[in-house]
């Protein structure tokens, strides 16, 4: 009986001992980690910090994580996901493109259509970033119209550059009462007029937006005629919505033929099977086989691509 309560209690002790050792070995992963992931981060704020500056001050200096730093900037991504990098992207598009490789392997013998399908893969999140990019950009673009036609109804109440942009930003929503705050904000708060809007231009990446405010910054240190500038910007971008419009229908269509193009694609491997039905295990083990599969799942692959690509839109 004594010999079992010593077992009992050394069960005990070691239990008790692995749990405080599993404990700590586990907290040790979870410093780790949160200290992998906050270095990752701070990297990437830094990078972001000077390609705003670069791209602000039209320098020429490159990074290698310049286009991936520069997508998850323009998505907005991190407003969602804090932890979300350059560096886990690219972890991203490899993962994916590992799940369509294997997913290809165990549909086809073709070893090109396996290599297009973990490209495709590669392709996904990056082309999904785009799209939010683009749905992004649009939330601004088509509303600065709107921003110019309010702020000219207040310029002609009182031509003072905070009153036009407090008032203005209360009709505004989404990213670009965000933008138009911050800049009054800075205003109020003291800082001076070129710190200001040096700060919000260099997070903007809406070319007219931004030309936009450096035009009513130059108005703002010569003769302050906010209403000239205004009424100007909003000639000049009733132009580019003119051409933005026209591009909107150009786009619709190709995207359409695109889609034409997928379902001829279909039709044609439907209409090969017809007449003979052992058709595509003969496209899958001959190498001229192979080579025009392959082909089809190119234009694919390219469809896809140009389909969510032709929405990028900033001039």
């Amino acid at each position: 009986m004594l010999q079992l309560s010593y077992l009992l209690i050394t069960l005990c002790l070691i239990t008790i001992i692995y749990i405080i050792l599993k404990g700590i070995a586990y907290s040790k992963l979870e410093k780790n980690i949160i200290d992998i992931v906050g270095g990752i981060n701070e990297k990437y704020e830094k990078r972001i910090l000077e390609l705003n500056e670069n791209s602000y001050f039209k320098r020429g200096k490159k990074s290698k994580l310049d286009y991936f730093d520069n997508l998850i900037r323009r998505s907005k991504i991190r407003e969602s996901i804090p932890v979300f990098t350059s560096e886990l992207l690219i972890l991203s598009t490899i993962a994916s493109a590992i799940v369509f490789f294997i997913v290809a392997n165990y549909i086809t013998k073709n070893p090109f259509l396996k290599i297009e399908s973990g490209i495709l893969g590669a392709l996904l999140p990056i082309m999904v970033l785009e799209q939010i990019a683009a749905n992004e950009f649009n939330k601004i673009d088509d509303n600065i119209i709107f921003f110019i036609n309010t702020a000219i109804n207040f310029s002609s109440t009182k031509n003072e550059l905070s009153y036009i942009l407090e008032n203005t930003a209360e009709y505004l929503d989404g990213p670009l009462k965000k933008i138009v705050m911050e800049l009054f904000n800075k205003l109020e708060r003291g800082i001076s007029t070129k710190v200001a809007f040096d700060a919000v231009g260099k997070s903007i990446e809406n070319i007219r937006l931004k030309e936009l405010l450096g035009n009513l910054y130059n108005a703002s240190i010569g003769d302050a005629d906010y209403r000239r500038v205004l009424e100007k910007a909003r000639g000049l971008h009733e132009k580019y919505y003119d051409i933005k419009s026209d591009r909107k229908t150009k786009i619709k269509t190709s995207k359409k033929s695109m889609i034409i193009l997928g379902i001829v694609t279909v039709v044609i491997l439907n209409a090969l099977t017809g007449i003979s039905p052992n058709v595509i295990e003969t496209l899958e083990i001959t190498l001229p086989g192979q080579v025009l599969m392959a082909y089809f799942g190119m234009i694919f692959v390219l469809v896809v691509y140009k389909f969510f690509s032709l929405s990028k839109f900033n001039y």
